[in-house]
Parts: structure tokens; C-alpha cells; sequence
């Protein structure tokens, strides 16, 4: 997690009066992610967008990478997608116009 990109964000977005919340949470944790949403919920009335972009990347070859390495990898980059994804996806069935944006997926096929 990179605070100070999280607070530039948080900085160029206040600007324009939109309300912002921020959740630093570990994907990995099915039970955090699924309550995830309740708790954005007391904030918001709604979420339209969900920037589900949680991801690790290991610069070394399959031969150096341990399986803890493969566990950890896949925990944030599959597993943190689809729980952000699962967990979100009722509260904005609902509003037509809502988004997903899903990285770590993309960047490991």
C-alpha cells in the first residue's frame, strides 16, 4: 500500500466536492472483504465505482519463486479481485450505471 499515493489522491479529488472515504484493508481476508461494503455503505449512499486494484508482482523467474511466494501472489491478485467483486457487486446491482475496475486479474494473465 502506498499512503502517500492514497493521500494525493484524496487530495486531488476533495477538490471537486465529491465525498471520499478510504478503506486500507487486506484482500486476502474473505470475511474483511465481505464486510467491506457495509462499511463504505454508512459513508455513501451508493457505489458507482469500485477501483479494485490490489496487486503484487514478483520480478523473479518460476524456478525462484517459492510457493509461499505463488500463494501470496495469487491471494491479492485473484482471490482480493474476486472478494471485492463478490462483496460489492449486490450493493450496486442496482444502479445501471456502476463500474468495476478490476487490475490484478488483467495483470497476471
Amino acid at each position: 500500500m502506498n499512503p502517500d499515493g492514497l493521500a494525493e489522491t484524496v487530495n486531488q479529488l476533495e477538490p471537486a466536492g465529491v465525498t471520499i472515504s478510504q478503506h486500507v484493508v487486506d484482500v486476502t481476508n474473505r470475511e474483511r472483504m465481505m464486510s467491506l461494503p457495509e462499511d463504505v455503505l454508512k459513508t455513501h449512499d451508493s457505489v458507482n465505482l469500485l477501483f479494485n486494484n490490489a496487486g503484487i508482482n514478483f520480478q523473479r523467474s518460476f524456478e525462484e519463486m517459492s510457493l509461499e511466494d505463488w500463494e501470496l501472489s495469487l491471494g491479492i491478485n485473484l482471490w482480493g479481485v474476486i472478494y471485492g467483486s463478490k462483496a460489492f457487486l449486490p450493493s450496486s446491482i442496482l444502479r445501471p450505471f456502476a463500474s468495476f475496475y478490476a487490475k490484478g486479474l488483467k495483470d497476471q494473465a
